[in-house]
């Protein structure tokens, strides 16, 4: 499940929405809002897929999405629907490893880009 769905938000990113119900989800609307992902198997660690947020050099994907499905995954929205993406960028879908992959720096990932547009919005000040 996305990091950003319930209580379990990540801590170095409080500047951004959590959405605890339903009716929290308005930015990104319903439609575009990410609840559930297929998750690589090295990159599991605990019960949700965390998305940063940040952006520029730093940029980096804290968990992987799976990709065992001709480089995509299934994703499900906050409205119910389900979308098979297919991911674009290399550093995606790195070969597996029998080792933890977390926390890779991957600044100009597309597909980044889409799972951060996908997950929240800043916090209204």
């Amino acid at each position: 499940m996305s990091c950003w769905m319930g209580p379990n938000a990540p801590a170095w990113n409080r500047d951004y929405r959590v959405y605890a119900k339903t009716g929290d989800i308005v930015a990104p609307p319903p439609t575009d809002a990410m609840v559930f992902i297929d998750e690589r198997s090295d990159s599991i660690d605990d019960g949700y897929f965390a998305i940063d947020m940040m952006t520029g050099r730093g940029a980096q994907l804290v968990n992987f999405p799976a990709s065992y499905h001709n480089g995509a995954s299934g994703v499900t929205f906050a409205d119910g629907h389900v979308e098979i993406h297919r991911w674009l960028d290399p550093r995606t879908k790195p070969p597996l490893k029998k080792t933890f992959q977390k926390f890779v720096v991957t600044p100009n990932n597309v597909d980044l880009l889409w799972l951060q547009q996908h997950a929240t919005t800043k916090q209204s000040p």
